[in-house]
């Protein structure tokens, strides 16, 4: 293709462009602007599920440990006047209804929520070589005030004879040396053989 004869040797040319060039261009840019509006939306959509709610709850954690420890203060500094000593029971004399000594409190034993639950008593002998003990129940056992005195007297609804023919108290010592009792005979005869039925000694040479 020759050349517009109205162009002149030495005359500047402007480049041309097309309009389907333009769009092009304009379409790239469009395109671009898009892509980096996604890619803001894809980040704050990340942002919202990472990132936790400042009113949303605190994580459910364990409380087990905290549910089990005691309650209440740690020290306590002055008994209470509706509480009652356990040596006002230990080691005092226990009464019938006509006012006499049957036997003294040696032990008291508790149950696991902490309440008494049994008073040893003992029964007969003399300074404590042959004594019984009996395990009478607490509730039976009442406290009375002595007049003019601070003095307690512990009473129950029983006479000596009651307690002497009551069966005796074992307490978790006295029941494992007895197990331990009944299982020594067949531990110590366990390798040994009936004299009836073992071999006769060889005759002499």
């Amino acid at each position: 293709m020759e050349p517009d004869a109205d162009i002149e040797d030495g005359d500047e040319v402007s480049p041309v462009t097309t309009t389907g060039d333009t769009n092009d261009a304009n379409d790239g840019t469009v395109d671009d602007a898009d892509a980096s509006q996604e890619a803001d939306e894809m980040l704050s959509d990340t942002d919202d599920t990472t990132t936790p709610d400042a009113g949303a709850a605190a994580p459910m954690t364990d409380d087990s440990a905290s549910m089990d420890a005691p309650s209440g203060e740690m020290f306590i500094t002055m008994q209470e006047q509706n509480e009652v000593s356990a040596n006002t029971y230990i080691g005092q004399s226990l009464y019938n209804m006509e006012d006499e000594s049957i036997g003294s409190i040696t032990d008291l034993i508790f149950s696991d929520d902490g309440g008494a639950r049994t008073a040893v008593v003992g029964v007969g002998g003399f300074l404590g070589i042959g004594q019984k003990d009996v395990g009478v129940n607490f509730d039976m056992i009442t406290i009375e005030q002595q007049p003019d005195s601070t003095d307690v007297r512990l009473v129950i609804e029983a006479t000596r004879e009651d307690l002497e023919n009551a069966p005796e108290f074992m307490d978790l010592d006295d029941q494992a040396s007895e197990q331990d009792a009944e299982m020594a005979p067949a531990t110590d005869t366990g390798g040994a053989m009936d004299p009836a039925t073992a071999p006769a000694p060889a005759p002499a040479q």
